[in-house]
């Protein structure tokens, strides 16, 4: 049954920074085209939609559950790692039969039975990564020696110099918090300039398919 609160929960990708968008509209194709329009060159992507009575509830859920993959705090902007947007698109599957955007599928206006309340659905997927994040606070398996080799077959020896000098202490996957000693103020200083993280944020894309925040920090807090 179609009310006002009813519609659509879905997934967009930018195909040219990696970021995804998690919104709720009743036609997001239309929706995934404003979107291009408001924030020209990121090449926004429809993935994946899901059905739902309550769209306002589930998208909220859905926000719930990646919440720790926000690139900025209360936004819809998030850094998902592939079995985040694998679980998104299986979970659309259950939801809503016809939701394959890249196949160029129509949407019905309402589909018909629903297998499972999406309600539900995305609570359990809420649950699952909250389970997973309790275990995964922190994770350091960048392999940040690999990305200093990076650097140098880039023609990028100065820039591998400064970072070679800095420990990984935390890798969200949204967020690589870099850690100076004390003592090494300068490279500190140099791992903030912009022409060396602008280097560094290339390789990681091209290591990771997207840039993660990137923080610097001594001993004692961020420089």
């Amino acid at each position: 049954m179609k009310s006002e609160r009813s519609g659509y929960v879905y997934l967009m990708h930018s195909e040219a920074t990696g970021w995804v968008k998690i919104g709720h509209s009743v036609n997001p194709e239309k929706r995934v085209g404003e979107v291009n329009a408001e924030t020209p060159g990121l090449s926004w992507r429809l993935r994946s939609a899901m059905w739902c009575e309550d769209r306002y509830m589930v998208e909220r859920a859905w926000h719930n559950a990646f919440k720790n993959q926000r690139i900025t705090p209360g936004k819809e902007w998030f850094i998902l790692q592939p079995e985040h947007l694998n679980l998104f698109q299986a979970i659309c599957e259950q939801v809503t039969p016809i939701q394959e955007f890249v196949r160029g599928i129509p949407l019905p206006d309402s589909p018909g039975e629903v297998s499972r309340d999406p309600s539900e659905i995305v609570e359990m997927a809420r649950a699952r990564f909250a389970s997973r994040d309790s275990n995964n606070l922190v994770r350091t398996d960048l392999p940040f020696n690999v990305v200093i080799e990076d650097l140098k077959l880039n023609g990028q020896p100065k820039t591998a110099a400064v970072y070679n000098e800095a420990r990984i202490i935390e890798f969200d996957g949204a967020v690589l918090k870099l850690a100076f000693s004390e003592g090494q103020g300068f490279y500190a200083g140099m791992a903030c300039d912009f022409g060396h993280m602008d280097e560094l944020g290339k390789v990681l894309e091209a290591r990771l398919g997207y840039c993660p925040k990137l923080e610097v920090m001594m001993s004692g807090g961020v420089s």
